[in-house]
């Protein structure tokens, strides 16, 4: 697994705000941070790592780096990192959804050069667009194509197997990277469509 998907899929930690969403928080919200600090690295859980960051605003920002994320190797000393807080919508309680940020890497970079950055497809090499995307539940199986054809920037974002209350969020689009997906959805389709045939 190439480091952005990997990081894509497992650089992201909620840290709740501790109220409840009324009925006009529907939008997504979203801004960037940029820190310049030193990594702190912290053990958790399950060989989960933790990339731990002041936040601009006082306390501290928690990522967490999932099993299948590759280890980023950061240097020693200052690093300067893009940090997206998107803001979404979690379980609904009796008063309604809880708000809470994700926080998520978009860039590490030292005084000589850039270390990561999420914004730029790995496939395709173009830098892609932040876009409202629509999210997907449920266990997704990937099959074997995607690495090589649109796992980049396909359009959507996998939400897990807890549905949440959130349709939406933010993220990156590759326009390749979504055609390539398109394409792949349609053969599927016409596969099915070919099974259903053949078995009726």
């Amino acid at each position: 697994m190439n480091i952005r998907s990997g990081v894509a899929a497992c650089l992201m930690i909620l840290a709740t705000l501790g109220r409840v969403a009324s009925a006009e928080d529907g939008a997504v919200e979203e801004r960037y941070l940029r820190i310049r600090a030193h990594a702190a690295i912290e053990d958790g859980p399950s060989d989960t790592k933790w990339l731990v960051l002041p936040h601009p605003e006082g306390g501290e920002v928690r990522i967490a780096f999932g099993w299948r994320t590759p280890r980023l190797a950061l240097p020693e000393g200052i690093l300067d990192f893009g940090v997206w807080q998107t803001r979404q919508l979690g379980l609904r309680t009796e008063g309604g959804p809880i708000a809470s940020w994700r926080f998520s890497i978009d860039r590490i970079a030292d005084d000589r050069r850039t270390l990561l950055d999420e914004a730029i497809c790995p496939i395709h090499r173009r830098r892609m667009e932040r876009a409202d995307l629509p999210i997907i539940y449920g266990l997704l199986a990937t099959p074997p194509e995607a690495e090589k054809e649109w796992a980049g920037g396909p359009g959507w974002v996998a939400g897990g197997c807890v549905v949440m209350e959130d349709k939406t969020t933010r993220g990156y689009r590759c326009e390749k990277c979504a055609a390539a997906y398109k394409r792949w959805r349609e053969a599927e389709r016409r596969r099915s469509e070919r099974r259903a045939a053949e078995g009726s």
